[in-house]
């Protein structure tokens, strides 16, 4: 008999594993699981169903919850059929209506006029602290070094995950299903793309191999700017992270130009 124990999280949840059945218990707010009910609500039932796996039974009491779930299997970035199955699962996502969400706590206040803004974005999570160890100047210009099109601001959004890495998804009998919510929100949809390619450090050819199988058709030359930004963030937050170490290493590799640009600001030896 195996039992696998896992503590999630900073704020006491917990979880176990027995004989294919997973059990969450969950103490205070979880806005994973606000979100996802939140979802449930508003989603048409064919989109939730293909989105989300379905829980058991829940069981709520005075200050949190008990999830049962069925247990599933992690994905392996290595095998294309599942990189296949992300890129068509994220299709689906991201065509879900967003009608109702706004008012379920899906509101992003770092949209423009509900358009993806690069500027205000930036401002208001790289440029407080690149300028604060290195000076507005350097912050500027490798804002400028990301390139965005202007015609980014005029792309369509939708409802993204907002936390996707190679951990955040889980096949059960062969389907696969997206799992924590939290950061679920209104967003362009390369925000999806180019977090899954860096999260789980995916190679170019594997990355190719994801977006193949996302439509509307998507080359990986539309994510530059988007994956440039993700680089910048892991590097003023998460400078020490093993996966997000890896992930530079393969992209900056194929991106020397803006790997010049951060030396130069200063964020690279």
């Amino acid at each position: 008999m195996v039992v696998e124990i896992f503590r999630l999280r900073q704020q006491g949840h917990n979880a176990f594993v027995f004989q294919g059945v997973a059990v969450h218990c969950i103490k205070g707010y979880d806005p994973a699981y606000i979100k996802r009910e939140a979802l449930c609500r508003c989603l048409p039932r064919t989109v939730f169903q293909a989105l989300i796996e379905e829980p058991l039974g829940c069981v709520e009491y005075d200050d949190g919850l008990v999830l049962v779930e069925r247990e599933g299997r992690l994905i392996d970035k290595t095998i294309n059929d599942h990189l296949h199955a992300l890129g068509q699962l994220l299709s689906i996502l991201h065509t879900a209506p967003v009608a109702e969400l706004d008012i379920e706590g899906f509101k992003n206040d770092l949209l423009s006029t509900s358009r993806y803004c690069p500027r205000r974005i930036w401002d208001a999570l790289c440029a407080p602290l690149i300028s604060n160890l290195r000076g507005l100047k350097v912050s500027e210009r490798l804002f400028e070094s990301l390139n965005f099109a202007e015609s980014v601001r005029e792309d369509p959004i939708c409802l993204v995950h907002g936390g996707l890495h190679d951990r955040n998804m889980l096949l059960f009998d062969g389907r696969l299903r997206l799992i924590d919510w939290s950061s679920a929100r209104i967003d362009h949809p390369f925000v999806d793309l180019s977090q899954f390619i860096i999260s789980s450090a995916l190679s170019p050819s594997q990355a190719h191999t994801f977006l193949s199988a996302y439509i509307p058709s998507t080359p990986l030359t539309e994510l530059i700017a988007f994956i440039r930004l993700n680089i910048v963030w892991n590097i003023l937050y998460m400078p020490f992270h093993p996966t997000y170490l890896q992930s530079q290493r393969i992209w900056l590799q194929e991106d020397p130009e803006f790997n010049q640009a951060l030396c130069t600001a200063g964020l690279l030896s």
